[in-house]
């Protein structure tokens, strides 16, 4: 069965106004009802069904404007699958490009990778914090299990094809890999994650480079931060001010200490 955490984030593409517009055409398109709130406030109600064999529902959401648009936080309730199926039918039914997806649209259109559905990108999306990035994307196996690679910004991400939410297959920060290694087999691709004495092998990954374009990225991404340098503070003293005795000279050799009269 799916994992649904409690909360499902959207960020979506628009200022509140559309946003709620959109949101009520997509109610609308499932049969939905979206009930006015008070100003923040998502409710939408799901009729009892008795073809579907589905009680009256509903689920209820925060939404808040940001720079990039309105960010809608979802509560899933006690029941969190039969909620997370509804949210899923109103996200298909939104036009694409409404909602962020934290550059995993972009990353497998430039690597290929075919996503069936919205569900396969809510799959990611889920385990992914908010300020984070997908730099790349690919298929791959861990034992015998499915999943989408992603590396973001912060992490590589496996993320299990058939589940809905967390937890990863596998989650690995950047600063604790120490290599990513590409091999070739006769069923495709592999990569090994540098994590432990023995490490973590992602296989069939198929012929046409996705496994190349993985290890790549990180390998840039890495040298990236290695280039990038520390950011170091001057202590201040209780009033704000630098500490006088960590003030660095002049290059005359002369202190700017200029101490007025009493």
């Amino acid at each position: 069965m799916d994992t649904v955490p409690d909360t499902v984030r959207w960020l979506v593409l628009a200022g509140a106004d559309e946003a709620m517009s959109l949101l009520h055409q997509a109610a609308r398109m499932n049969g939905f009802r979206f009930l006015p709130r008070a100003a923040g406030e998502v409710l939408i109600e799901i009729p009892r069904s008795l073809f579907k064999r589905r009680p009256i529902s509903r689920i209820t959401g925060h939404a808040t404007p940001t720079q990039s648009g309105t960010e809608i936080v979802w509560a899933c309730g006690d029941e969190k699958h039969r909620a997370g199926e509804f949210l899923l039918c109103l996200e298909e039914s939104l036009p694409d490009g409404t909602l962020d997806y934290h550059g995993l649209v972009e990353a497998a259109a430039a690597s290929g990778v075919l996503f069936e559905g919205k569900k396969a990108y809510r799959n990611i999306v889920n385990s992914l914090r908010a300020d984070e990035s997908v730099l790349a994307v690919a298929s791959g196996e861990i034992g015998e299990a499915a999943g989408i690679v992603a590396l973001t910004d912060r992490r590589l991400l496996v993320v299990n094809v058939g589940v809905l939410g967390p937890p990863p297959l596998l989650e690995a920060p950047l600063d604790s890999i120490g290599t990513l290694t590409l091999g070739k087999k006769s069923s495709g691709e592999t990569v090994t994650v540098g994590l432990g004495p023995d490490g973590v092998v992602i296989s069939r990954m198929g012929y046409s480079g996705d496994g190349h374009v993985i290890v790549a990225k990180f390998r840039e991404l890495m040298n990236d931060r290695a280039r990038t340098p520390a950011i170091s503070f001057v202590p201040h003293d209780a009033e704000g001010r630098f500490d006088r005795a960590e003030q660095p000279n002049p290059a005359n050799g002369k202190s700017t200490n200029i101490q007025g009269p009493e």
